[in-house]
């Protein structure tokens, strides 16, 4: 099994759905566990698995799991929480409006972290929204408005530090609030509790560092086509191989135990829908096969498809949740603008994050070392292409994969990366 780390807000959406699930048929996906880890790892058919959980969860999984993961760097980390926390808070502003649900998705507010920290930021923008003068606020500062949580008064609230400041060691350790083992609670207070530069925090570090060197591969999401094209060499991936469609309906015949398990759960109710799917007899059969999802394109050219798609679904939503703000919008400009005094506060706040992204990005270039005259190149949809994109979902039918070509990917592919980055 390979199992995918998601660190909120690292583009992980990108690196599972978009390229590890494309690249993955589907009878060697696991169960969705977004919401909850909803399935018995354990069973052979299951390849390929993703979860927000944190490592705790390795007593769930085979012995020979492979691990891997993306890092991000923890100011544009937090900064992108607080951005994605606070459009997701504002579509209940929305609420009185007709509300379209996909049975294929699964409710942000029922994923952690956000199951966390949404609830509260409802409150604030529901009261924010409706006080006098509400309406001709302004929102010219996205990070400092009077209609929601400012950065400076939400980098500092507790549920804060409890789901997102050093978030990405806390999911390596296995000790963030959503753990399975029942010590982590008492375990991640007392490090809290620590100064930095204190012998527990450097212990749990270095024990942080250790594990991550386990991974197999480590990405980085300011680079993120070069970790796409390294963990494909890692893998034996071929970027002009074959895909397979991300959603596959009628490919599974479900029995009422998977059925059950398809519903959305919290983690309170785990255990007893761990118990359900526990057994052999609960996976659900697959009736059609593998070949009858092919994508029409090789995996490059579906990867950037998913990406785009992506890109324009979350444009779009973003756009929809934060008219309802004064128009309020979060750009690249206005995070330049940041008060420096509050960046370096995040950096503070996340210093063990801050040694983690470095051990990352020192895997990653010790790697890139290595191999990167060999990763194959990932090309970029033409603009023609993108506005094909803007519609119903593209046609899907079997082709064969194309030759293997590689080439090796140029500063400009990294600074291209970068670029990209700064903007999600």
């Amino acid at each position: 099994m390979l199992f995918f780390l998601h660190m909120p807000r690292t583009a992980g959406r990108t690196y599972h759905s978009c390229f590890l699930k494309t690249a993955t048929p589907p009878s060697r996906r696991c169960e969705k566990s977004y919401d909850v880890l909803r399935l018995n790892a354990s069973i052979p058919s299951c390849g390929l698995l993703s979860s927000h959980d944190d490592m705790s969860l390795i007593d769930n999984l085979p012995d020979d799991a492979a691990f891997v993961t993306q890092l991000r760097d923890p100011v544009d980390r937090v900064l992108s929480a607080y951005e994605f926390a606070t459009e997701v808070a504002c579509r209940s502003l929305a609420l009185n409006q007709p509300r379209r649900r996909d049975a294929r998705s699964t409710d942000t507010r029922n994923v952690w972290p956000w199951s966390g920290l949404v609830p509260w930021l409802e409150d604030e923008v529901q009261t924010r929204t409706r006080t006098a003068g509400a309406a001709n606020a302004s929102v010219e500062d996205p990070y400092n408005s009077p209609l929601i949580v400012p950065l400076a008064q939400w980098i500092e609230h507790p549920l804060v530090l409890e789901h997102i400041h050093d978030g990405q060691t806390l999911q390596i350790l296995g000790l963030t609030n959503y753990s399975h083992w029942t010590h982590a609670k008492g375990l991640r207070h007392c490090l809290q509790s620590q100064a930095p530069g204190s012998k527990a925090r450097k212990s749990l570090m270095s024990l942080a560092l250790k594990r991550l060197n386990t991974f197999v591969h480590v990405g980085a999401t300011e680079l993120l086509d070069t970790s796409i094209a390294s963990l494909a060499d890692t893998l034996g991936l071929r970027m002009q191989g074959r895909a397979y469609q991300t959603v596959t309906p009628g490919a599974f015949q479900e029995n009422e135990a998977t059925k059950q398990g398809n519903v959305t759960k919290l983690r309170e109710e785990q255990q007893q829908l761990q118990q359900r799917m526990a057994s052999a007899d609960s996976v659900p059969k697959q009736v059609k096969r593998d070949t009858e999802f092919l994508h029409k394109d090789p995996l490059w050219k579906a990867l950037r498809i998913c990406e785009e798609r992506a890109r324009q679904k979350n444009l779009s939503r973003r756009e929809n949740s934060l008219r309802h703000v004064n128009g309020l919008r979060f750009s690249s400009a206005a995070r330049k603008a940041i008060d420096p005094v509050i960046l370096a506060r995040i950096r503070e706040l996340n210093s063990m994050d801050v040694q983690l992204h470095a051990e990352g990005r020192r895997l990653l270039d010790e790697r890139l070392a290595v191999t990167r005259d060999k990763l194959e190149d990932i090309p970029r949809l033409s603009g023609h292409e993108q506005s094909k994109l803007v519609g119903p979902a593209q046609t899907q039918s079997p082709q064969l994969p194309q030759q293997h070509h590689r080439t090796p990917q140029s500063s400009t592919a990294q600074q291209k990366d970068e670029l990209r980055a700064r903007h999600r």
